[in-house]
């Protein structure tokens, strides 16, 4: 909890510094980012006067974005908005629901619902207003290294449940799923970068030419033409096997279903991403999924290597176990 108010304080006190200071400065601050995205990222060095207009407009939501968020550090504020809040829902089982975990010592969910939450709304204010990124650019590629990332944390699961033995219970069950999921995690990362083909400059077989949409090393691009039909389902699956554990579940979870569902405090994130499904750009879907799966993983590893032997009492009380 006090890592959590450290975080929110200073990340409230710098975002709120730099809202002044691009709202003093605006006309400058907009200036310089046309300039650089002239010079850096235009062929000819100029941009179109839509294009400076689209550009001081993301900077304007921007601050606006992050007033929000620095007002929200005012305790007076946030007790007004909670209690304007509580006169139509729970408050309390709201909070109890989105940042509590009763299988992990770690308590992340603060954490993990305002950076997951901020992540999901920066990301779509971008992506309405700056449109789908560039194929093969700065921001796919980055996010693509995600999945390598979530692969490593997931081995380091495996390593705590092998070697480590924090469960005797389903712990077989625990390791194949840990398997598979660092397997299509290492899939859909070696899927983004084509297997290494522009690494190494190599070379597309006669079949990859052929039947390749893109004609390069990748096997999901043979099928470009079910591209809508495959992410709507894979994201509708999600949002649905999602709601289902959080609301319609038995109370009396498995420790293996358990560790495995997707934690409430990602609910913003997963609720965008699974809108992004039906897009017809499939960028936009990629980029968020990337994200999930770190938050996924990162909670996964933390109900094995710090396992809760009891849930809070006052989820007891409530029923809630």
């Amino acid at each position: 909890m006090f890592k959590f108010k450290f975080f929110f304080t200073a990340s409230t006190l710098l975002i709120g510094i730099f809202v002044i200071l691009s709202s003093v400065f605006f006309v400058n601050v907009s200036d310089y980012i046309i300039n650089y995205v002239a010079n850096s990222l235009s062929n000819d060095n100029n941009l179109e006067p839509l294009t400076e207009h689209e550009i001081r407009l993301n900077v304007f939501f921007f601050i606006a974005v992050g007033s929000i968020y620095s007002l929200l550090g005012f305790k007076k504020v946030r007790l007004k908005i909670f209690t304007f809040l509580n006169e139509f829902i729970d408050i309390d089982k709201v909070r109890l629901f989105l940042l509590s975990d009763k299988y992990t010592t770690k308590s992340h969910s603060y954490f993990s619902f305002a950076l997951s939450s901020i992540i999901g709304l920066l990301l779509t204010l971008y992506f309405l207003f700056m449109g789908s990124p560039p194929g093969e650019g700065i921001l796919e590629n980055s996010t693509s290294v995600l999945f390598l990332i979530s692969a490593c944390i997931f081995i380091l699961s495996i390593t705590e449940s092998v070697f480590i033995k924090k469960y005797t219970q389903d712990r077989r069950a625990i390791i194949y799923l840990l398997a598979f999921l660092t397997a299509f995690m290492i899939f859909v990362f070696m899927e983004e970068f084509s297997w290494g083909q522009r690494v190494f400059n190599l070379k597309s077989n006669d079949m990859f030419l052929t039947y390749n949409f893109q004609q390069e090393i990748t096997f999901h691009n043979f099928f470009n033409p079910f591209f809508p039909l495959i992410y709507s389902a894979f994201g509708f699956s999600v949002l649905l096997f999602s709601i289902s554990s959080w609301f319609f579940s038995y109370p009396l979870k498995s420790r293996l279903k358990s560790i495995f569902d997707p934690h409430p405090s990602l609910i913003i994130l997963i609720l965008i991403m699974c809108s992004f499904s039906f897009s017809n750009e499939r960028e936009f879907f990629e980029e968020f999924f990337a994200f999930f799966t770190i938050f996924y993983s990162i909670r996964v590893f933390l109900c094995i290597r710090y396992p809760s032997t009891q849930p809070p009492p006052l989820l007891v009380a409530t029923g809630r176990c």
